[in-house]
C-alpha cells in the first residue's frame, strides 16, 4: 500500500495536478443536462438584446409616445425586473430538460410545468450519429441523432456535453442480439455493430 501512495505522488511530495479523465462508460443510470457552455451564452445574449432595447427605447421613445415620461426612474426597475424574469425562464427550462440512460431505456424528459417524458428501449435504437461543428468539438458538446424503430423521423439529443461519451455508455446498454443491426457514424466515418474504436479516435483528436 505504501508504494502506491508513493506513485501516487509527485516529485515536490504532493499529489499530481493532473485530472482524471472521464471514463468511457459512464455509470448508469446517467442523466444529463444541455451543455451548460450554451446556457451562460444564451444568458448573456439575453443580456445584451434586452439592453440594446432599453437603449432604443430611451432615444426614441419621446418622439413615439410623448405621453410617457422616458427619464422615469421606474424603467431601469422594469429593465432589471424583465431580465430577471427571462432568465428565470431560461434556467429553469435548462434545468427541467434531461437526456437519461437507464438500464432498459433512453428517456428524454422536459417541462417547467407540465412535465413530458418520452421512453425509448435500448433495443430499438437501430443508428447513432454524432454531429459536432468545430466550436462544438473544441467546447465538447454536440448532437446525437438516433434511428429508433418505430418512429417516421430521427430523434434528436441536442447539445449534449462529451457525446462520445454518451455514445459510448449507450452502446454498452443495447442488447447484444441488436447490435449487429446498430451503426454509428462519428467524426464522418460509418461503422456496423461497434463504436469503440471510432470514439476512442474522436475523443483523442478533440484533447
Amino acid at each position: 500500500m505504501a508504494t502506491n501512495r508513493e506513485n501516487d505522488l509527485a516529485p515536490s511530495g504532493r499529489r499530481s495536478a493532473k485530472a482524471a479523465p472521464l471514463p468511457d462508460v459512464l455509470p448508469k443510470p446517467f442523466v444529463t443536462h444541455r451543455a451548460p457552455l450554451l446556457l451562460v451564452a444564451r444568458v448573456v445574449m439575453l443580456v445584451i438584446l434586452t439592453d440594446a432595447f432599453y437603449v432604443f427605447l430611451r432615444v426614441i421613445g419621446p418622439d413615439v409616445i410623448p405621453i410617457i415620461d422616458w427619464s422615469a426612474s421606474l424603467l431601469p426597475l422594469a429593465l432589471v425586473a424583465v431580465q430577471a424574469l427571462a432568465i428565470g425562464y431560461v434556467f429553469l427550462r435548462w434545468r427541467s430538460e434531461t437526456y437519461g440512460i437507464y438500464e432498459d431505456d433512453l428517456r428524454h424528459e422536459r417541462g417547467i410545468i407540465f412535465r413530458k417524458e418520452e421512453t425509448y428501449p435500448h433495443s430499438r435504437i437501430r443508428s447513432i450519429v454524432c454531429e459536432q461543428s468545430p466550436v462544438g468539438r473544441h467546447y465538447h458538446y454536440g448532437n446525437i441523432r438516433l434511428l429508433v424503430s418505430g418512429m417516421k423521423r430521427d430523434l434528436v439529443l441536442e447539445e449534449v456535453p462529451h457525446p462520445h461519451h454518451f455514445i459510448h455508455t449507450l452502446h454498452r446498454s443495447v442488447p447484444l442480439a441488436a447490435k449487429p443491426a446498430l451503426s454509428f457514424k462519428v467524426g464522418g466515418r460509418l461503422q456496423k455493430g461497434s463504436a469503440a474504436a471510432t470514439l476512442e479516435q474522436e475523443d483523442d483528436a478533440v484533447e
